[in-house]
């Protein structure tokens, strides 16, 4: 098989399958894969075997696909085993990652600049962000919304974080009023979204910025041999919002009026004035890409 760090996942034709591993039982998946070419295809399903390199052992999980070339280990394959690529003249030979020197490197990065990973919510400080309205704009005021009885708990918990991170602060009058739509994640907690869709957004002179085409991203991250991806935390609330702006951004809640002092999820201007910021704040920096909240960088 070989390996592609082209490859999210790891893939071999139907008759490769039939031929070789048809003993181990194939799932059904609704997965889609996008080709090279752009081309998509719906896998036949996948199955999961046990592969071993060095002293570890690790579940791989390979699709199978109807029509395919040579069989192919994506990085999947690679992250399971910490495998790195490198690149010499007429060769291409896998190494492993070093636990040691990578730990090595990570902690020289944290003594250089601790005030970067400091535990704390960082601010733009280029600008503040202003929310504009449209001429004749009416502000809508919706009362809160109930909230489901097994999400009320983890509701006010939120509300409380985020007024101690000082992102909402309890008002007692704004022109608008969003209710809000509370959100399970993956871990357990909740994530406050305002349905801002039937509230301010209808009212907002949307900054339009276009996001970049897959080609782009691809060209400024060309030529690098190793790639990192950063996805920022808490992203859109790195920036604050200018004081007239924060009382258009209130939430109606069982526990009241809030306003958000930062530029918050659900805006419908948000991605824009993102992206544009952060281009504009990386210009100028060989191998970096960003995509909202996601930033690339490609090494040499």
């Amino acid at each position: 098989m070989e390996i592609d760090s082209g490859s999210g996942s790891s893939v071999i034709s139907e008759s490769l399958y039939l031929r070789m591993f048809s003993l181990y039982q194939l799932y059904n998946c609704k997965v889609k894969m996008c080709l090279y070419n752009g081309h998509k295809i719906s896998p036949l399903g996948f199955f999961t075997i046990t592969a071993k390199y060095n002293d570890m052992q690790k579940n791989i999980k390979i699709f199978v696909v109807k029509n395919g070339g040579p069989p192919l280990l994506g990085r999947d394959f690679m992250s399971a085993f910490n495998l790195i690529i490198t690149t010499d003249i007429k060769s291409l030979k896998c190494s492993e990652s070093s636990d040691s020197t990578d730990s090595n490197s990570v902690r020289e990065l944290l003594d250089k600049f601790p005030d970067l990973w400091r535990d704390e919510l960082g601010s733009f400080n280029k600008f503040k962000v202003s929310l504009k309205l449209k001429e004749n704009a009416v502000p809508k005021f919706f009362k809160s919304r109930t909230v489901p009885f097994a999400l009320k708990d983890k509701v006010e918990q939120e509300l409380e974080r985020l007024k101690k991170l000082n992102i909402l602060v309890p008002i007692d009058h704004a022109p608008y009023a969003t209710p809000i739509v509370p959100v399970l994640k993956e871990n357990g907690s909740v994530r406050i979204a305002g349905d801002f869709s039937v509230t301010l957004n209808k009212d907002l002179i949307i900054e339009k910025y276009p996001l970049p085409r897959i080609e782009e991203v691809f060209a400024k991250l060309g030529g690098g041999e190793m790639y990192s991806k950063i996805d920022l935390k808490n992203a859109y609330n790195q920036f604050i919002l200018g004081e007239p702006s924060q009382i258009l951004t209130a939430i109606n809640t069982h526990k009241g009026l809030y306003k958000y002092t930062r530029l918050v999820y659900g805006l419908a201007n948000a991605p824009a004035i993102f992206q544009k910021s952060m281009e504009t704040l990386l210009s100028g920096i060989d191998g970096v890409s960003v995509w909202l909240d996601y930033m690339y960088y490609g090494s040499r």
